[in-house]
């Protein structure tokens, strides 16, 4: 068997492709007033199924790793007009409705990785890695009717990791990744506006704040890596 020759040490950047799966159930409480004894629990889970992600690795002066990636890169618009018609008072009636939703979705992350493996002639190659991956998602609703009113809603967070990661290098230049994110910490800050004068100020504009200590996020990476 052949085995790779120089593999870690002739070459600073690599460029990856990965495929990403991820499972994220979480859970939240909000008020949306001070006063108001109204509260609700929102249950939300998500799943994604080998999503394509790219990313830029470089290594250090101390021979290990730091990595950028775009974990999720979105802009996206909906549009939806309904008419509904109805017989009533022997005559036919319109009713119009419809809304038009905006999202915006953009998922960074950041990782340093310490190489436990350093000989340059290793077919594999065992890192660990600490990251932080910040996002921002924006929805917007805008009904196409005038009795009703626009509301906006924004996400900013970041999700906290550790991963272990394994390395197995095809040649010189070529190599496979398989690491498994653990998120230690997830921080969300929500804001949300609502556009409709019949609300108090206070209804109008509201902030939530979540902070989660080992979050049911789960995830694995399988990537593939260009050396240059």
């Amino acid at each position: 068997m052949c085995r790779a020759e120089d593999t870690n040490s002739s070459y600073r950047y690599s460029f990856k492709v990965y495929g990403l799966s991820v499972s994220e159930s979480f859970e939240y409480t909000q008020r949306f007033g001070i006063e108001d004894p109204y509260t609700r629990i929102t249950e939300m889970s998500n799943w994604r199924i080998f999503h394509p992600t790219f990313a830029l690795q470089w290594k250090t002066k101390a021979d290990n790793y730091q990595e950028i990636e775009i974990t999720f890169l979105e802009i996206n618009s909906n549009e939806l007009r309904q008419i509904d018609v109805l017989y009533l008072d022997n005559a036919y009636k319109k009713f119009f409705g419809g809304i038009k939703v905006t999202t915006t979705h953009l998922s960074l992350r950041y990782e340093y990785i310490y190489r436990f493996t350093k000989a340059v002639d290793r077919r594999f190659d065992f890192s660990l890695g600490a990251g932080i991956n910040p996002y921002f998602f924006n929805i917007s609703e805008d009904p196409v009717i005038s009795n009703q009113f626009p509301t906006h809603e924004r996400n900013m967070g970041a999700f906290f990791h550790v991963v272990p990661r394994i390395q197995f290098n095809l040649s010189n230049k070529l190599y496979m990744d398989l690491n498994v994110p653990f998120c230690l910490f997830y921080y969300n800050h929500r804001r949300m506006e609502r556009e409709d004068p019949q609300l108090t100020e206070e209804l109008k504009i509201l902030t939530f704040t979540d902070n989660t200590l080992l979050p049911e996020v789960y995830s694995v990476r399988v990537g593939v890596g260009f050396r240059f």
